[in-house]
């Protein structure tokens, strides 16, 4: 999903773009979390995860 968004943002003003990823997770969840397994990436980054 984020890939796609990123796609539809630069290619109407084209703007060279590479990007580069480590992984390619599935799908988000109806929450946001990253599916699977990751839960929610930004809490985790910002240390506000429980």
């Amino acid at each position: 999903e984020g890939v796609e968004r990123m796609r539809q943002l630069v290619d109407p003003i084209g703007v060279p773009c590479t990007l580069v990823c480590a992984a390619l997770d599935d799908h988000l969840n109806d929450v946001g979390y990253i599916v699977p397994g990751l839960g929610d990436a930004g809490d985790r980054l910002y240390g506000l995860a429980q």
